[in-house]
């Protein structure tokens, strides 16, 4: 699930070898909804078709950290620099928070 266009998604996942590990691409534009309401998370929820309380989403962006917490989803805050300002609040809001997705290799 992301904002950005699917055609760019797509591009970058196939630049990095990941396609194969996603059965789609939910975007924004393709939802008519954004990031900043609990129901575009829902209705990716729904898309995934797994329970909530085992599908977890990877967020930088502290307006989709909230509408994800809301939603009722739990929520791994990646860092990013274009949300540095934020990080105090992604921090106390976040279930887990990564500096890098390195972080995550180590916590599993």
């Amino acid at each position: 699930a992301t904002a950005t266009d699917h055609e760019l998604a797509k591009a970058a996942l196939d630049r990095l070898n990941a396609a194969k590990y996603f059965d789609f691409i939910f975007t924004c534009s393709e939802s008519g909804m954004g990031k900043d309401t609990p129901e575009f998370f829902l209705k990716a929820l729904e898309l995934l078709d797994t329970p909530i309380h085992e599908t977890i989403v990877f967020e930088d962006a502290l307006y989709a950290i909230k509408s994800a917490k809301e939603a009722g989803l739990s929520v791994v805050a990646v860092y990013d620099k274009s949300s540095c300002e934020e990080q105090d609040e992604i921090k106390a809001i976040a279930d887990i928070y990564l500096n890098s997705f390195e972080d995550w290799e180590m916590m599993l």
